[in-house]
């Protein structure tokens, strides 16, 4: 008799707690992993990071459009990786209208030794 009825009271789906806290999105998450290891969050850089970095390179001609089939990456990533072992703190910029129309890179630094140094180091019209 008790079995018929279990089987015979509606189901339904419990309401949510109030006290239940909701599920993190992807971008959370990714943004705690990194954190947690010490990447640098990329993406778009805002005026507080300006405000940091303020000493510029500008590099006219590092883009896609600009430069020959297979040229732009590498030239590219030799910047990027003399960055990562010759300054504590950088970081980079897309310069043009949008990404159709880019003109080139802006190469931000905290320290003015560091932007003369990348300066010194790779040309800025390409």
């Amino acid at each position: 008799m008790r079995y018929k009825q279990l089987a015979a009271a509606p189901t339904s789906t419990p309401e949510p707690s109030s006290t239940a806290r909701p599920s993190p999105s992807v971008a959370d998450i990714v943004e705690r992993v990194a954190a947690r290891v010490g990447l640098k969050r990329g993406g778009f850089v805002d005026d507080a990071r300006r405000a940091e970095t303020p000493h510029i390179v500008l590099t006219n001609g590092l883009t896609r459009t600009n430069l020959a089939v297979g040229v732009f990456e590498p030239q590219l990533q030799k910047r990027v990786n003399w960055c990562q072992q010759q300054t504590a703190d950088w970081d980079i910029e897309p310069v043009g209208a949008n990404p159709a129309q880019l003109t080139g890179r802006r190469f931000r630094f905290s320290d003015p030794d560091d932007a003369r140094r990348f300066r010194d180091a790779f040309p800025t019209q390409l």
